[in-house]
């Protein structure tokens, strides 16, 4: 049973197969899910929503989802400053949680079983 309580998740994925997954796994933990299929969508939806954890692909192409989180991070313009946030990616480097360092919360393997997104996002939007 969804708890609309809990809030809304934005899944950052151009994906849709892989998008609807995301969002599967996150309603069942209770969480409504909205998705942008680019950085620049999910920069104007975060400048309008607080959210309870903002959900990356890595390997969005051509865009560096890197920079973008850690200016996410120091814009003061964000509501979602402080959200937690997941990334997703097939594979992950030493380089990509060198550079993340603190920025992200969790990082989840692609393709993931199902329910391990939802759990992830259900520990860190408990932070929120």
């Amino acid at each position: 049973m969804n708890d609309l309580s809990k809030g809304y998740v934005l899944i950052v994925e151009t994906n849709e197969s892989l998008a609807e997954a995301m969002r599967v796994d996150c309603e069942a933990r209770g969480y409504k899910s909205l998705q942008a299929k680019r950085l620049r969508d999910a920069t104007v939806m975060m400048q309008r929503q607080r959210f309870s954890c903002v959900v990356f692909n890595l390997n969005i192409d051509g865009e560096s989802v890197h920079d973008y989180i850690l200016r996410m991070r120091k814009s003061l313009q964000s509501l979602n400053q402080d959200t937690p946030v997941i990334v997703v990616g097939e594979k992950f480097e030493k380089s990509d949680f060198e550079k993340l360092g603190k920025s992200i919360n969790a990082a989840v393997l692609a393709p993931f079983k199902e329910g391990a997104l939802g759990e992830n996002v259900s520990k860190v939007g408990a932070i929120n």
